[in-house]
């Protein structure tokens, strides 16, 4: 539906010209910004060129939508160079920004570009926030990366008080790094700092048990997970796995009737 709505804005601002009424900068950023909710990269780019081409310059607003449609493409080459050309133009990028262009490298699995973004963002005092950081820490977690990972989450402690989804990325790279036990401390860590675990924190607390053959500490963290939320398939997959690699087929068998 939002791809529909990105082409008949592109139309409309087709018949304004035809109609002999000039686009001004509102109308190009209300159709760049329908493009990018469409994740339609090509026309959102398109619609900045030609904005030049006019003579507006295209704003924060337009290359964030523009860079926000490359993230949803998964278009990270072309989100950098918008991000270049925004500041050639003399347009600073805001943290928003910022954001989408790290978030369009992770999701390529460039997670070296995404960490030197960060960087890039602490030199031009453009201060990262949590959000930074946590797309920051997936793209890591994406690249198969775990130390820099725990690093990028050291950091942002150093900065910001981690939210969940800072905790689980964090859990799920211990466990993809070997660093069970620094798994399950990030569990109870969590509940001291009153970011409450969630689902999603148990099961990828209890897939890091499951690769380190800690059928126990996985069946403690499947019982913890009962006592707040129900688990889900994933929890149950993971702790059957842990029993099996513990050769404890009992307890597996006792949890796929569960």
């Amino acid at each position: 539906q939002l791809g529909g709505k990105s082409e008949r804005a592109v139309e409309l601002l087709l018949e304004m010209r035809e109609l002999g009424l000039k686009p001004n900068a509102i109308s190009y950023r209300t159709a760049i910004n329908v493009c990018g909710k469409g994740g339609k990269s090509e026309h959102a780019v398109e619609l900045l060129k030609e904005m030049k081409e006019f003579g507006i310059q295209p704003d924060m607003i337009g290359y964030s939508a523009a860079i926000s449609a490359c993230e949803k493409c998964g278009k990270w080459e072309r989100a950098a160079e918008l991000l270049e050309e925004m500041r050639e133009c003399g347009v600073k990028p805001d943290v928003l920004v910022y954001n989408a262009a790290i978030s369009a490298c992770g999701a390529c699995g460039e997670w070296r570009r995404a960490l030197g973004l960060l960087e890039e963002m602490k030199e031009q005092h453009t201060w990262p926030d949590v959000t930074s950081y946590n797309t920051a820490i997936t793209a890591c977690k994406k690249g198969q990366e775990g130390q820099e990972a725990l690093r990028m989450f050291s950091e942002l402690r150093q900065w910001h008080k981690p939210d969940v989804i800072s905790y689980n990325v964090a859990i799920s790279a211990c466990g993809a790094g070997e660093k069970w036990g620094l798994a399950l401390w990030l569990v109870d860590d969590m509940k001291e700092e009153r970011s409450w675990p969630d689902v999603t924190s148990y099961s990828a607390a209890i897939s890091a048990c499951e690769k380190g053959r800690l059928w126990e500490e996985a069946l403690c963290k499947l019982s913890e997970l009962r006592h707040c939320y129900k688990p889900d398939v994933i929890s149950y997959s993971a702790a059957i796995s842990a029993c099996g690699a513990g050769e404890k087929w009992g307890l597996a068998l006792w949890l796929v009737e569960e």
